[in-house]
């Protein structure tokens, strides 16, 4: 990593701690999730709009919504949950609930390989229009994924087993990581959980778990019900970015 770069995401990383920190330390109730996850999604928004603007993803194209995992943390499964709750009439809201539900026991009894074979998509998916029915509110592993070649993620969607990958621009993967890690940072300060959790699952409690906002913001572990290892998860990749941000003796899986 190039020593500019390497500077950006330094800021990039101690920016989104700070803001995180801030959040967390005014009195916390139900709506400290969603400052947490819109603010991210907003600071994000505005650090890479310039440079995704020329990306081949165009609304329409969800060829990265179908057999891949989505990941989400528990502020951002909290916020789509309360959006879905505000806007949507009891009935409709049932419709989301089901679908979620659907999908999540789907996800259980599948390996990732499956998962991609199958090109199940995301519940949040409106597969008529192909567009994301929680857009503004999408997880940050959502909004920093991209792409500069269509042809490549029509191919890794259709033809899985060819495995070809997705081109990306690694300096925004790497500053949408300094900014995940800069959240969880501040999330294990304030003792709250930070786990990551695949998203129907995710989904699921924050729709049934009366108070599960509140709770969460309390310190309990309201989502352990999501808790879920795909059997063929292969270990990520080494990154820099642990090294580079992260003071000694801390550890990635700790924030």
């Amino acid at each position: 990593m190039a020593a500019g770069t390497e500077d950006a995401i330094r800021q990039l990383f101690a920016s989104e701690t700070g803001a995180a920190r801030a959040v967390l330390s005014e009195p916390r109730d139900r709506n400290t999730a969603v400052k947490l996850a819109f603010g991210a999604g907003q600071r994000a928004e505005r650090t890479f709009l310039s440079v995704l603007q020329s990306v081949a993803c165009k609304p329409g194209c969800g060829f990265c919504c179908r057999g891949v995992r989505v990941d989400v943390t528990a502020p951002e499964a909290l916020t789509i949950a309360r959006g879905f709750r505000e806007t949507l009439p009891e009935d409709h809201l049932d419709v989301v609930l089901r679908r979620v539900k659907e999908h999540a026991k789907a996800i259980r009894s599948m390996t990732l390989a499956e998962l991609r074979r199958a090109r199940t998509p995301c519940p949040m998916l409106d597969e008529a229009s192909n567009l994301c029915a929680v857009h503004d509110a999408r997880p940050m592993r959502c909004r920093a994924h991209h792409s500069v070649d269509v042809a490549a993620c029509e191919a890794e969607c259709m033809r899985p087993e060819e495995n070809r990958g997705i081109p990306r621009y690694p300096d925004v993967l790497h500053g949408y990581e300094a900014m995940i890690l800069g959240q969880r940072r501040a999330l294990a300060g304030a003792k709250l959980d930070l786990r990551s959790f695949q998203l129907s699952l995710a989904l699921e409690v924050a729709l049934e778990v009366q108070g599960a906002a509140e709770r969460w913001a309390n310190g309990e572990r309201v989502f352990d019900a999501a808790v879920f290892q795909w059997p063929d998860a292969e270990p990520a990749p080494e990154s820099d970015l642990p090294r580079i941000l992260l003071g000694e003796g801390e550890s990635p899986s700790d924030v």
